[in-house]
C-alpha cells in the first residue's frame, strides 16, 4: 500500500511538538523504561537490533540502520506503591519512630511522551535527535499518615524527580553490517521534596533552609554515550553501548538533602546484547544492562553514614554534607530476553521478559519510603502494524508484578520497628512513525 508523501512532511514538526510537550512537563516519574516502543515490547532489549529513530536510547550506532524517519510516542503508566510499619515506638531518647500503619501512594498515573528523528546523510552515515522523559522516583503520602502528622511528622511527604533527556547523535558505518555512533547526553532535571522538615536537626550546615518543601528546583548536566554494532555472521548481530556519568549542577533548593550540597548525578550505564535471526521471520534478542549506582553518592551512600555522623558529630556525613547520606542503592544488572515475529508484511509481534535484582538493601528501607524503586521482574508484549510503506503504528505493554522488601527502622531501638515497601507497575505505550 502506497502512502501520500505529503503527509510524511509533517513528521519533523510533530516530533518537535512532542519534544516540547515533554520539556513543558508532561513527563512524570516512575519506573519508566528508557527505551523506544519496539524495544519495550522486547523487555527493553535491542542493543544489537536497531529498528527506529529511538535507537540512540539503547545504542547510538544503530541510528545508521534506522533510515530517515521520525517516531513519536506517548506512554501511560500506573505505579502502585505503598509502605507499612509494624511495631510500636519505643519511647527511648534519640530515636525517630514511625507511626505503625499501612499507607498507599496517592499519585499513581503518569504520561510520558517521547520524540525522535533520524536523517540519513548518505548510505553510510546518519544524524539524529532523540528526546524523552525518563522518571526515577515519584511519591506522595498524605498528611493523614503518621497518625495525622505525615509519614515523617512534617505533613504530606514525597519526592518528585523528573528527567528530560536530549540525545543529538551521529552514526557511521565502517563495514557493510557494522557501525559506530556517539551521542551527547543532555539532561534537564526537576526535583521537589516535601514532608521531611522534621529531619532539620541533622543537616550538615545546621540550618535546614534547603531541606524540604521548597517547591521545584532544576539542574542541568551533560554526558556522552558511545556505541558499536556489528553483524558478525549472516544471522548474528552483536552490539554494545556505554553512557558516561552525567554530572549535574546542584539542586540548590535541596542542598541540605543530597550529598555535596545538593548534587544528584545520573549514573553510568553499560549495555551489551545480541540479536539472532532464528529464521527469516523470527528474531531473538538477549541483552545485559548494568547501572553503576555506586558512582552517584546521592544514590549509593547508605543511610548509615547519617547515623554514624550524627553519633560522631561529623558534619560531612550528615544530610547535605560532602559525603552525606543517600538512598543506599546497590548497582543493578538486568538481563533481558525477547522474541520478535514478523507474522506478515503488515504485522510484527513481540514478547519479552527481564530480571534485575532491586537496588535497595534491607538496611535502607527507611529512606526509600519516598522512592521505592523495587521492581525486579518485568514481562512485556508489543506489536507493529504497518499502515503503508511510509507509516506504522506501534504498541507495547509492560507489567511488573508486585514486589516487597522489608527491613528495620534504623532510627528506632534495635528490633523495635519493621518497615515493608511494596510496588507494582504497569505501562502501555503507543507510537507512530513516518518514513520519508
Amino acid at each position: 500500500m502506497k502512502c501520500n508523501t505529503r503527509r510524511s512532511a509533517a513528521a519533523p514538526l510533530f516530533a518537535t511538538t512532542l519534544a516540547l510537550l515533554s520539556y513543558l512537563g508532561l513527563s512524570h516519574p516512575g519506573p519508566a523504561l528508557a527505551y523506544g516502543t519496539k524495544a519495550k515490547g522486547l523487555a527493553g532489549g535491542g542493543v544489537a537490533l536497531s529498528q527506529d529513530a529511538t535507537a540512540a536510547r539503547l545504542n547510538p550506532a544503530g541510528m545508521v540502520f534506522a533510515g530517515t524517519r521520525a517516531d513519536t510516542g506517548l506512554a501511560l503508566m500506573t505505579s502502585e506503591r505503598a509502605y507499612s510499619v509494624s511495631g510500636q515506638p519505643s519511647g527511648a531518647p534519640n530515636t525517630f519512630p514511625l507511626f505503625p500503619e499501612s499507607v498507599e501512594n496517592e499519585d499513581s498515573l503518569a504520561l510520558v511522551p517521547s520524540a525522535a528523528i533520524n536523517w540519513m546523510l548518505d548510505d553510510r552515515s546518519a544524524i539524529g535527535l532523540t528526546t524523552y522523559g525518563h522518571g526515577v522516583m515519584y511519591t506522595r503520602y498524605p498528611e493523614t499518615a503518621g497518625g495525622g502528622t505525615g509519614t515523617y511528622g512534617a505533613g504530606a511527604a514525597g519526592i518528585r524527580t523528573e528527567q528530560f533527556y536530549v540525545l543529538p547523535t551521529y552514526a557511521r558505518k565502517f563495514g557493510e553490517g557494522s557501525a559506530w555512533g556517539v551521542s551527547a547526553v543532555i539532561v534537564y532535571h526537576r526535583f521537589r521534596a516535601q514532608g521531611m522538615g522534621s529531619m532539620g536537626s541533622y543537616v550538615s550546615d545546621g540550618v535546614p533552609d534547603n531541606l524540604s518543601d521548597n517547591g521545584t528546583d532544576t539542574a542541568f548536566g551533560i554526558g556522552a554515550k558511545f556505541g558499536v554494532q556489528s553483524r558478525v555472521t549472516p544471522t548474528l548481530t552483536l552490539g554494545a553501548s556505554y553512557q558516561t556519568k552525567v554530572k549535574m549542577s546542584r539542586l540548590k533548593k535541596y542542598a541540605d538533602l543530597f550529598p555535596d550540597g545538593g548534587r544528584f548525578d545520573a549514573a553510568p550505564v553499560l549495555q551489551v546484547g545480541a540479536a539472532w535471526a532464528v529464521s527469516p521471520s523470527l528474531t531473538a534478542i538477549f541483552d545485559i544492562e548494568h547501572t553503576d549506582n555506586s558512582a552517584v553518592p546521592a544514590l549509593a551512600n547508605p543511610f548509615s553514614k547519617f547515623l554514624q555522623a550524627a553519633t560522631a558529630g561529623n558534619p560531612d556525613g550528615l544530610l547535605g554534607g560532602r559525603d552525606g547520606a543517600g538512598f543506599g542503592w546497590r548497582d543493578v544488572t538486568t538481563y533481558k530476553l525477547g522474541l520478535q515475529w514478523e507474522a506478515s508484511p503488515g504485522w510484527t509481534w513481540r514478547a519479552g521478559a527481564s530480571y534485575g535484582r532491586q537496588p535497595i538493601p534491607t538496611s535502607e528501607v527507611a529512606m526509600n519510603i519516598l522512592g521505592a524503586n523495587i521492581a525486579e521482574w518485568r514481562v512485556t508484549a508489543g506489536l507493529t502494524r504497518r499502515l503503508c510503506d511510509r507509516h506504522e503504528l506501534n504498541l507495547s505493554l509492560m507489567y511488573s508484578p508486585r514486589n516487597k522488601i522489608s527491613g528495620p527502622n534504623p532510627l528506632e531501638a534495635p528490633g523495635q520497628q519493621s518497615i515493608e515497601l511494596s510496588a507494582r507497575d504497569f505501562e502501555i505505550e503507543t507510537s507512530y512513525a513516518w518514513k520519508f
